[in-house]
Parts: C-alpha cells; structure tokens; sequence
C-alpha cells in the first residue's frame, strides 16, 4: 500500500459556497478566505470544509456563495509586496523605453541635450495635469536630464555604428570621399558607403568623419582612411567603387588618394563627383555674362552689408507691395546660391533700381543695372534650369544610371534652348518673355544679346560634353534599364534565373497596376455620369423655368394690349390720360424690366450649363484617348467598358441636341423682347 500512489484531490468551482479557494502558492491545497489559513490536500473534501465553517466561522455558515464571490475579488485585488514591485518595475522599464525614444527625438532635431529636462518633462506635467487629472504624475520615471541624454544618444549611436561596420566585413560597397575645411581651418575627411543589405534594399550610410592634423594631400587622407578600415576590421578588399571630386589630392595620378587605393585594390570602379562636375561647368561664363554677374553681387552687397541700408529697402518692397522684401546673399561654396539669388534679385529688380536711385548710393550702379536688364533675366532663367538638374542629382536614391539620363537629357536640351533663342520662341525663358513684352521697343533683346545668349549656351554645351565624356560611354546593359523587355539569354549566366523572376514579377505588377487604374478609371466615369445627369436635370428645370418665363411675357403682352385700348377712349381729356398712362407705363416697363433681367440670368445660367456640358466632353474624349492608348494589349477585356462610354457620349449628345433646342426658345424669347421695345417705341410716339 505504501507504493501506491497517493490520489491528489482537485480544486472545484463548487468549493467556493464553503469560504475556500485555491491556495496562492499551490493549488492543490485549499485555503480559506475568512482566516486565510491553509490546509493539506486531504482538507479538499466538502465534509472537512463544511465543518471548518460550522465550526471556526459559525455567523458566515449561512452566507450565499455571492458573498464569498465579492470576498474572493477583494482578495484577489489586494495589495502585496511583490504586485508593488512589479508594478513599480514595469513603470520604471517603460520610463526608460520613453527616455531612449525621446532622446532619438532630440539627436535628429539637432536640439541641445538639456532640453529633456528644461522643456519637455514641463510640458508633459502641464498636458497630465491639465488633460488627465485624476492621472497620477509619470515624469519622475522617465530620466531626461543632461546626462541621461548624452549617454542614450551615445549607446545608440555606439549601437548603430557597430550594426554597421559587422555589415561592411562582409558585404562589398562603394565609397565616397570628400575634404572640407572648416571655419577654424580644420581639415576633415568625409566618407559615405553605399551597399546592399540582408533585404536586398539598396541603403546609404555615414561613415566617418576624421580630422587630418596637417595637410590634405592625397597620400595622408588614404592613410587616414586604410587606419580607420583596419581599426574597423573592414578588409579594403570590400570597396568595389570609389567617388571623389576633382581635386588633385584625390584624382593625381601618382600620389593622389585614388592611385593610393588602386594599388590596394586594382579592380576598383572610380569616378568624379556628377553634381561637382555639374557645378563647375555651370561657372562658365563669358566675359560679358561674367560682369553681370558680378554687377549683381556687388549691388546686393551693397544692400546686405549696412543694416540701414537693408531696412531701407524692406520698407521700399512693402510699399511696392512686393512679393519678397529681402535678397539672398550669393555663397561660392553654396550649389544653389547662385540661382537663387538671381532669381530673387529679379524679381525685386524694379525695386532695387528705385533704390538706388532715390538713395543715390552710386548712380554707376543704377545706371549699369538699368542697360544689363536682359542679362540679368537670361542668367535667372538658364541658373533657374541648372538649379533643377542640381536638384534631380541630389538625393540617396540616386545612381549612376539616372545621373546618365539626367545629363545626356539635359545637354541635348541645350541644342533646344538655342534654336528657340534664335526663333524669339521665348517659352523655356519666362523672364526674358516677360521683359520683351513689358518692353515695346526692340532695343530690350537685340541681336548682340541673342548671339551673347546663344554662344553661352553652346559653350556650356561644349564644356559638360568634355567633362561627362565618361558618364556618356558608360555602357549599362539593357537587362538593367529595361528588365521587362531585355533579353534574358545575353545577360550573365549567373543572373539568368533571376532575371526571368524579376521579369515575372514585374509583369504582375503591371498588369495588377493597370487593373487598378482601370478601376479608378472607372470610378472616375461613375462619378462623371453622376455630374452629367445632374446637368441634365438642372438644364430641364431651367426648361421649366424658362417656359413660365415666356407664358408670363405672353401675359403681359396681353394685359399690356388691353391697357392700350383702355388708354385709347381716355384720349378726351389728354392731361388726365397722359399722366395715368405714364403712370402705368412706368409700372408695366418696371415688370417687363424685371422679367427681361430674369431671361438674361438664365440665358448666362444656360452659357454655364454649355460650358460645363463641352467640359464634360472634352473630359469624356480625353479619358477614351487615353484608355485606348494605355490599354491596347487588353483591349479585349475592356469592351464592355468602352461600350458603356460610347452610351454615355451618344446621350450628352442628344443632351447637346435640347440644348440647342434650347437655345432657340432664347433666340425666340429675344425677337419678343425686340418686338416690345418696338412697340414701346410707337407708345412713345403716340403719348408725345
């Protein structure tokens, strides 16, 4: 017997009648809620736990189970030490969950670290306080101070970093190099990576930024570079391409920093800076374009560097009801400045010459902008086009594919832009159009200036064909800029597979965006039915109106005969009869004036209605045009839509028909109107 296992006796629902719920640290031992006391598993039957109420509780024994169910949650919610810590430590770990998310706030806001704790552990008191204020404060669990902030910018920083270079040792990644020099005459390397990670996503990244003590030459930043890789334990091995600017630091071909690499790594793809390379052929200037610009420079500096004088000349915008009452500095190092700040100036041109002249600064000045009008206007408009393409270069989606197109597109524009000059087709310049039609006289643009115009944009032609000579011969195969239509077999045998993939994939997509398009498509001749049914209800009230319009004249060309005729036996006494009927006929020209302006809202309601109606059309046949050449290869599957749209337009065209049916009640409605003025005419005569 003493082998046997021993039977252990389950906790039941029904216990509960008698005071008694499993025990808190077993629940195979029954515990009472009266005494809280616990006994053995052999207390579970309901004999021994009937007689511990009857005997140790005997005012409870006739209590209802309800009253033990009320005494079991109030137990249950009680306060113990362990649920205080607990709940205190939950609060505490979500306290600094919320200081590391906040400190994140603040690094990418560039804010100072003291913030945390001067502004925004206030400013969430004052929101508790004020939204929630039986809501208990949560501030002192969040740290925020000084310290603390530095220290979770740092791990984090730290964090991301190391994320970073155990990627760079074994993933292959290109490298862009840049030298700077700061206010202080500090020299600093710059290095970004450019790579593919785990998800195949293309992904940008700083790298470092490292001081060089004493010069900048080509030999010390690859020395910097090699110790930072080494320190990493990035093999050099890894950087498949390197971009750099044209300094000779970087690109000499002995000593420079990108013959020091390709003797490390001889395989590696380099290449100069696309926006450097931009930027410094849209410095090229001719003599004459050159002393405009500088004539600029000099006249907002003139401007900008005494505060009386920049004052001045905001109240001067104010007064002329500028859009802009200040100008924009010009920065060399800036890619932008240029362009902007001849745009602006521009566009205060007219207020900076009243300026000058009211201030009488320097009538050289005043007098030398007046004669470079047109220049100025030419290089606002050809740095605005620059400035563009600067733009469209920027960006951390931006490869060497793109750039081509952006490049090669925008010389070839330039050939565009010259024939248009020489045409006076003055669309792709607006503030060279503009000048010429504020200006009758044909001194404005002369021929000097066109040819000025046109050379310049042939040498900057000339230029950016040298510089980028190696983006335009660099070959790109066709899988890549077109891998929906290339030739899978040509392409590298590695690649075959997935390129067939890719292709598959692509297609999908494409047929599911077309199908969604179709479906907005669709949508949108939905909502157009809807509008043309209401023009068409509104064209038939108007119908209605109009009708009544009409049946009233008809009324009042009546009532209007039959005062005639009364007016005609009153003749005797010609006083008497010529004061009531100018009387009456004040009256009866007050309604029919009434009226006719009536028929002329409705007759502009009706113009509304048409050009709405012609609208709605041209829509109509704009939408087919474009359904049928964006769908050719599905034509099949949208025929019954097509069919739905030839409905449609057959029935505004009936709807056009009533409208001109339309229009001939007004040309009718019209000839009455003439016909009475006529007879008001002859009315005239007799009373005279």
């Amino acid at each position: 017997m003493s082998n046997q296992k021993r039977k252990c006796r389950q906790y039941s629902g029904e216990y509960l009648k008698y005071g008694v719920i499993p025990s808190v640290n077993n629940e195979q031992l029954p515990m009472c809620l009266l005494c809280e006391k616990t006994f053995t598993n052999e207390g579970m039957k309901p004999s021994r736990m009937n007689f511990h109420l009857k005997v140790k509780h005997p005012e409870k024994a006739n209590r209802d189970v309800a009253y033990f169910r009320d005494l079991k949650v109030k137990f249950e919610k009680r306060s113990t030490i362990g649920g205080l810590f607990k709940s205190h430590g939950n609060e505490v770990e979500k306290g600094l969950i919320a200081s590391y998310k906040v400190s994140k706030l603040i690094a990418k806001c560039g804010k100072s670290h003291t913030i945390g704790e001067t502004l925004i552990i206030p400013a969430v008191k004052e929101i508790i306080s004020t939204m929630m204020p039986t809501q208990k404060d949560i501030t002192p669990s969040i740290p925020l101070s000084n310290s603390s902030v530095s220290s979770r910018i740092d791990e984090m920083a730290s964090d991301i970093e190391n994320k970073l270079y155990d990627e760079l040792k074994t993933t292959q990644f290109s490298l862009q190099l840049d030298e700077t020099t700061l206010r202080d005459n500090e020299a600093l390397i710059l290095a970004y990576v450019r790579y593919i990670n785990s998800s195949h996503a293309v992904v940008e990244e700083f790298l470092f930024a490292e001081k060089l003590e004493v010069d900048t030459k080509g030999s010390t930043v690859y020395k910097a570079v090699e110790q930072f890789f080494k320190q990493k334990g990035i093999p050099l091995s890894n950087v498949i391409a390197c971009a750099t600017d044209g300094a000779t630091s970087m690109v000499g071909r002995h000593r420079g920093f990108i013959a020091h690499l390709k003797r490390e790594v001889p395989d590696i793809f380099t290449i100069r800076c696309v926006i450097h390379r931009q930027h410094l052929a849209a410095k090229h200037l001719s003599d004459r374009l050159h002393s405009t610009l500088q004539a600029v420079i000099k006249a907002v500096n003139r401007i900008k560097a005494h505060s009386l004088n920049d004052r001045i000349f905001r109240q001067l915008c104010h007064e002329n009801e500028e859009e802009f009452e200040r100008l924009l500095l010009h920065t060399e190092v800036r890619w932008l400045s240029k362009g902007n700040c001849l745009r602006r100036f521009y566009d205060l041109y007219d207020s900076v010459l009243d300026f000058f002249k009211c201030k009488l600064l320097d009538e050289k000045i005043s007098t030398d902008l007046e004669n470079r009008r047109a220049d100025v206007a030419y290089l606002s408009d050809i740095f605005n086009k620059l400035n563009e393409v600067n733009i469209k270069l920027q960006g951390t989606k931006m490869c060497l594919i793109n750039a081509k197109g952006i490049i090669m597109a925008f010389i070839s524009k330039l050939d565009f832009y010259k024939s248009c000059l020489l045409r006076l087709d003055l669309n792709q310049f607006p503030s060279l159009k503009a000048l010429k039609e504020n200006q009758t006289d044909d001194s404005c643009l002369s021929d000097t200036d066109l040819d000025c115009y046109s050379s310049h944009l042939q040498a900057l032609k000339e230029d950016m064909t040298i510089r980028f000579k190696d983006l335009k011969e660099l070959k790109i195969p066709e899988w890549v800029v077109n891998p929906f239509q290339a030739d899978a077999t040509n392409a590298d045998p590695n690649l075959v597979e997935e390129l067939k993939t890719c292709k598959m994939t692509l297609k999908d997509h494409k047929i599911s965006g077309l199908n969604d398009q179709l479906e907005k498509v669709h949508r949108e001749n939905e909502a157009r039915v809807k509008r043309e049914s209401k023009l068409v209800k509104e064209i038939e009230d108007l119908k209605v109106d109009t009708l009544g319009l009409s049946y009233r004249i008809e009324t009042l060309q009546i009532e209007k005969e039959i005062e005639i005729e009364k007016f005609s036996t009153k003749l005797q006494d010609p006083q008497e009869t010529n004061d009531h009927l100018n009387e009456e006929l004040s009256d009866k020209d007050a309604s029919i004036g009434e009226y006719l302006n009536k028929l002329i809202e409705m007759e502009q309601i009706n113009l509304d209605m048409c050009d709405r109606l012609a609208n709605v059309e041209d829509e109509k046949i704009a939408s087919t045009h474009w359904l049928e050449s964006r769908f050719k290869d599905k034509i099949v599957e949208f025929e019954e839509i097509i069919g739905e749209m030839k409905t449609e337009k057959e029935r505004l065209e009936m709807s056009l028909v009533r409208n001109g049916r339309y229009n001939c009640l007004l040309q009718e409605l019209k000839a009455l109107k003439e016909e009475y003025s006529h007879k008001f005419s002859e009315m005239e005569q007799k009373k005279s």
